[in-house]
């Protein structure tokens, strides 16, 4: 069996936190903190679906984000430390043991300076592999990176804590046979208190009850503003906190670790003969 390093330990922990997260999330969804209402426009003749939050996710569950960010974050930072042992022997020198981290760029050149030193003490090679996985070769996509998007929410997380919000990442309704459903406008991504989330058009009199059988889907989204950092507009209007942390943490331990893991022994290893996973197997 394969020794386990202090990432792995991490990684676990990480993990551990995510099941806690999505457990808590679901949790607070079927208390149903909300309700779905509608409004005439009779300007416009659009009848319009809004939400009332009664109340938002608990902060307790920006703890578990921070949590699980910490944790894939230390992972990284602690695998490039074990790449460096495994290289150098133990114990390394003061300057490579300060300065040990996983490099994550959006710029080459940013890399070439800077990332190239925190990871001097790993073998040549393990050096190659981690270059080839930065942000920066995406381009102007970067952004789109997992490691672009851990770096940004754990850098955030550092300073105030990551408050999640109601999200509307997908919607179900019954309409009227008279509505075609081309005709419907949704408004997806994180929800205010009052937020019009669909509208369709309607020739009915002022007054007129509603005759659509609303059924829409919410979870828990990251809200936007401060302190969150810069993601793509299509991933929080999209994607909930569990399932973009589970985005990372999949990437991380099915592309980013496995060519890194024969780095990991003194005795030279060419390939990887079995596919690295932390995940709980499904025997």
């Amino acid at each position: 069996m394969r020794n386990q390093h202090n990432h792995d330990l991490r990684l676990v922990r990480a993990w551990d936190h995510l099941q806690r997260l999505k457990a808590e999330c679901r949790a607070w969804l079927e208390e149903h903190p909300y309700r779905v209402y509608a409004e005439l426009d009779a300007e416009r003749r659009n009848k319009l679906i809004k939400v009332e939050v009664f109340r938002n996710p608990p902060p307790e569950l920006g703890l578990l984000i921070g949590d699980c960010l910490h944790n894939m974050r230390s992972a990284l930072d602690n695998l490039v430390y074990d790449l460096a042992i495994a290289h150098r022997g133990s114990p390394l020198s003061k300057s490579i043991a300060r300065n040990s981290q996983f490099p994550i760029f959006k710029d080459c050149g940013d890399f070439m300076r800077t990332g190239m030193d925190q990871i001097r003490g790993i073998h040549p090679d393990a050096k190659a592999v981690i270059k080839g996985l930065q942000p920066y070769h995406r381009g102007d996509k970067f952004a789109y990176h997992r490691l672009w998007m851990l770096r940004e929410l754990s850098n955030a997380d550092k300073h105030r804590l990551l408050h999640p919000t109601l999200l509307q990442p997908a919607a179900m309704g019954y309409f009227p046979d008279e509505v075609d459903v081309s005709d419907i406008t949704w408004t997806l991504g994180p929800v205010d208190n009052g937020a019009e989330i669909a509208r369709y058009p309607f020739s009915g009199e002022p007054g007129t009850e509603m005759d659509v059988k609303a059924r829409f889907t919410f979870r828990v989204g990251f809200r936007p503003g401060l302190p969150l950092p810069i993601l793509p507009d299509d991933i929080l209007n999209t994607m909930d906190v569990a399932e973009v942390l589970r985005w990372i943490y999949i990437n991380i331990t099915k592309t980013f670790l496995p060519p890194l893991v024969p780095y990991l022994t003194r005795i030279p290893v060419v390939s990887v003969s079995q596919e690295y996973s932390l995940l709980p197997s499904r025997g």
